[in-house]
């Protein structure tokens, strides 16, 4: 926050710098116009030398062109009217100094209606030459006539070109679009779209160019890394998007933005420029981020939407952005408890990005076992209010959905009321309080009474209020993008948890990719996203999907060994052709100033300690984004494989029927006259006497050992089992076991690999 305020105090004293240079540039300027204007015919008489007279045109030349280029530069958007402003003051001053040059020179003519008429020709580029021939004209025409037919002669032209811009601009700027090397394309109504193809500009790597289409084309707006085009829509035509697009060869687009408030919209324009794409070359990914409002069916199109055919779509939403931003406001308070209410959209949005951020979260805290400090963590998340219970199923659907965890959402579901909100904020030490919905005067109620952050949603409002009205009660309303940060899509999130996770691992060092998110360079920050991207999209090519369905069995477990192989494979190539299109090569030693890394070669000339190394990336990839709640799951059937069994159990005959919970959270029964069985890395789970003695051989004490044979295959994803002790959803990388009756059951992978063997 230092550093912003530092950044914004230099920015304003910059500004006042160059606005009081202007000021003094159009004094200066004025003053010169006035005394040419009044002294044309002295300086005239005086006869200055050609050299003086040049001096006096290129001095004040030099002062008009002075106060249009500092007037540029002089507030945000001014370059937009610096053509308005030129011709403005070009014709203020060539009136005064036509005025000057012509006032005494009517002769028998009409006075001051000759004046004026001289001067209008003077205007439209003519010039009357009445000296020497008109009674009190100056034989030689005076300076500043000179200097106003220059200036005249400058605005008719100016106003020429800016004719023949205005009604080339769109093919220029169409040209300069279907010529772009990197492209990146944003379609979108509203006032948003300008300021968020700018934050895309901005985050896009140097020599991308964006081009943002809308219903009336502007000016161009220039970024950090380039300009974003802003081309006219041809509203109706399906051709005008796919023909920005087309090329006979490889094609120039990287990223894909459809931004539009109205879904079918985004949808349509999506499905255009897709299928004019068609499948990128080979080891390329385009990224596509589609708007869908609805955060429930943004998140299942974002799950549904990814193919085999290189795109790597995301959704977003200013449901869940808001819910971003509102998890980003909490976290940065040092909250321990967050009472939020509200039942509808927003709460659902607020539920599922709470629920990723804390499965992120607990990713990077995973590597930090002995500095679980180190990594922030949410506060306790209560729902509040009439729709709370509501809101919680929702939320559980929603996540059991996809095989997440619901995570753990305490429900308070009682009348809006000031005693009712503090009884549920009990004796917290920093609570927090988000009204998602209308909840009347009752937000004030509180903030007149306790210090508390309480957070309002108002319709009218665009994003977070930094400014408390009562108490410490702010307002904040949607918006797809907050503040002034890039936008960050869901393949970036990662990236950006996977970079934190690689630093917690290996610290930070010397290298220029060894350093913290924020001081990365772009080209180190397309490359991690590049990685997620590539294994997200390359994964449905090797058989792997990410959606429930089908069947399928679901981990980075179910992984095989030849998947991993030719996603390994893919995400070096992706690497190498990143590295050298960035203008790195190979070298026998790694160096960064040099751009050489000895491992920029084909996948065949790797060393297996390299095919090792980013074999085992491409695991801790698969591992995080199931951390993340992406589960890939084989899109092809898995046959049942035949297994011994092998180990030994202790037994115990249970005297009474008996429950316990699993270590997921499952709730099984045994009867009574069953056995409880305990393997050595204590699981537990009952059989009845026949499967025992059927199952199992006696051995010495109350130890039996496994016999026999059974067939087994890795889980489907969220697999609902009927056991001998109940209903079971299988859990990510479980394996389902049956015997020769039929009868199956769920086996967790670590006691699998332990206990079978392939027969």
């Amino acid at each position: 926050m230092a550093d912003s305020r530092s950044t914004s105090a230099e920015s304003g004293a910059a500004t006042g710098l160059i606005s009081s240079v202007l000021i003094v540039i159009a004094a200066l300027f004025a003053v010169a116009t006035l005394v040419l204007a009044a002294a044309g015919d002295r300086i005239t008489v005086a006869t200055p030398s050609t050299t003086a007279r040049l001096a006096i045109v290129l001095g004040y030349l030099g002062l008009y062109g002075a106060l249009v280029a500092v007037h540029r530069r002089s507030r945000e958007g001014a370059a937009a009217h610096s053509s308005l402003v030129a011709g403005t003051v070009g014709v203020v001053a060539v009136i005064a100094l036509g005025t000057g040059a012509y006032w005494h020179c009517a002769g028998d003519e009409l006075p001051v209606v000759t004046q004026v008429l001289w001067i209008g020709k003077l205007v439209t580029g003519e010039a009357a030459a009445p000296f020497g021939e008109v009674a009190g004209c100056p034989v030689t025409p005076p300076v500043s006539l000179s200097i106003a037919r220059l200036l005249a002669l400058g605005i008719v032209s100016l106003g020429a070109v800016k004719l023949v811009t205005s009604f080339s601009q769109p093919i220029v700027q169409r040209g300069r679009v279907r010529r772009a090397s990197n492209l990146i394309l944003v379609t979108g109504t509203g006032d948003d779209a300008l300021p968020y193809a700018a934050a895309v500009a901005r985050a896009s790597e140097p020599g991308t160019l964006t081009a943002l289409v809308v219903e009336h084309s502007a000016e161009n707006t220039t970024t950090a890394h380039g300009t974003v085009v802003q081309l006219a829509d041809q509203p109706g035509s399906p051709s005008f998007l796919p023909s920005l697009v087309r090329r006979k060869g490889a094609t120039a687009l990287r990223a894909l933005h459809h931004i539009d408030p109205d879904t079918e919209s985004n949808l349509n324009a999506f499905e255009l420029v897709r299928a004019a794409v068609g499948r990128p070359t080979a080891g390329a990914t385009i990224r596509a981020t589609v708007r869908i409002e609805d955060p429930w069916a943004a998140e299942e199109w974002r799950r549904g939407a990814l193919a085999n055919d290189g795109w790597v779509v995301d959704a977003i939403s200013s449901h869940e952005a808001t819910a971003y931003e509102l998890l980003a406001q909490i976290q940065s308070g040092d909250h321990d408890i967050v009472v939020v209410q509200g039942s509808g959209a927003l709460a659902l949005a607020f539920c599922a990005a709470a629920a990723q951020l804390g499965r992120e979260l607990s990713c990077v805290r995973s590597t930090l076992p002995d500095e679980p400090a180190a990594v922030e963590r949410l506060p306790r998340i209560v729902l509040f209010g009439p729709g709370a219970g509501t809101l919680a199923e929702n939320h559980a659907v929603h996540q059991r959905r996809f095989a997440n965890p619901v995570g753990e959402l305490a429900v308070v579901e009682a009348p809006l009321t000031r005693v009712g909100v503090e009884e549920a904020v009990g004796d917290a030490r920093n609570p927090a309080l988000i009204f998602m919905e209308d909840a009347g005067t009752l937000p004030l109620d509180l903030a007149v009474r306790h210090p508390w952050t309480i957070l309002v949603h108002d319709r009218g409002a665009t994003g977070v209020s930094s400014r408390a009205l009562v108490g410490n009660a702010r307002t904040f309303g949607l918006a797809l993008r907050h503040g002034e940060g890039a936008v960050v899509d869901s393949w970036e999130r990662m990236a950006r948890r996977g970079h934190e996770i690689y630093l917690c691992r290996y610290g930070t060092g010397t290298s220029p990719a060894a350093r913290q998110w924020e001081e990365l360079s772009a080209f180190y920050r397309g490359s991690n996203v590049r990685q997620v991207v590539t294994l997200v999209g390359t994964a449905p090519q090797v058989g792997l999907s990410w959606k429930a369905g089908g069947g399928a069995p679901a981990g980075a477990g179910a992984v095989t060994a030849d998947q991993l192989a030719r996603l390994a494979e893919a995400e070096h190539e992706s690497w190498r052709a990143y590295y050298l299109q960035h203008g790195w090569r190979y070298g026998p030693t790694r160096d960064d100033t040099r751009r050489m890394h000895p491992s920029l070669k084909p996948w065949q000339d790797l060393s297996e300690a390299d095919r090792r190394k980013t074999g085992d990336g491409v695991r801790d990839s698969l591992t995080m984004l199931e951390n993340f709640g992406y589960l890939p799951h084989q899109t092809g059937e898995f046959p049942w494989v035949r297994y011994a069994r092998q180990g030994e159990v202790t037994a115990v005959q249970l005297e009474a029927a008996t429950s316990w919970t699993t270590s997921d959270g499952q709730v099984l029964t045994a009867r009574a006259g069953d056995w409880m069985l305990t393997a050595p890395d204590g699981r537990r789970w009952s059989i009845t006497e026949a499967k025992l003695r059927e199952s199992y051989g006696p051995r010495e004490g109350n130890r039996w050992g496994r016999t026999g044979h059974v067939e087994a295959r890795p889980a489907f994803l969220a697999e609902s089992l009927t056991t001998l002790e109940g209903r079971y959803v299988a859990q990510p990388g479980d394996w389902v076991v049956r015997d020769e009756d039929g009868a199956t059951w769920a086996v967790p992978a670590d006691h699998f690999e332990e206990n079978y063997r392939p027969a």
